[in-house]
């Protein structure tokens, strides 16, 4: 027997499927908001020279990033060549990756 239509179902469904939609997006923010915070906060606090209660940078300062333009110590290598080279190898990696797992067009791909 064919299923009989009832004129409030296709409400009944939409809102069903949109508080399951907003269940879904609420679930996600609220496990995702710690995570956001504590690298916010790690960012913050990069830039602080003080925290008051841990949270409010009491002034700003470039001091915890001096590591970028002056070397802490003689036996620490330098920043930018190790940058560099890192660069260099992950593009190279990068390059040999595509040209290895492209095929040519002309070769025979088994189906």
């Amino acid at each position: 027997m064919a299923k009989r239509f009832e004129p409030g179902s296709l409400k009944r469904e939409h809102r069903k499927e949109l508080t399951l939609k907003v269940s879904i997006y609420v679930f996600l923010i609220v496990a995702t908001l710690p995570v956001f915070l504590g690298y916010l906060w790690m960012l913050i606090n990069s830039f602080s020279g003080e925290m008051v209660f841990g949270i409010v940078p009491k002034d700003l300062t470039l001091h915890n990033w001096r590591f970028l333009w002056e070397r802490p110590d003689p036996s620490y290598p330098n920043l930018w060549w190790t940058f560099l080279n890192t660069l260099i190898l992950g593009l190279g990696v990068a390059v040999v990756v595509v040209v290895v797992s492209t095929p040519a067009p002309d070769t025979p791909f088994p189906v």
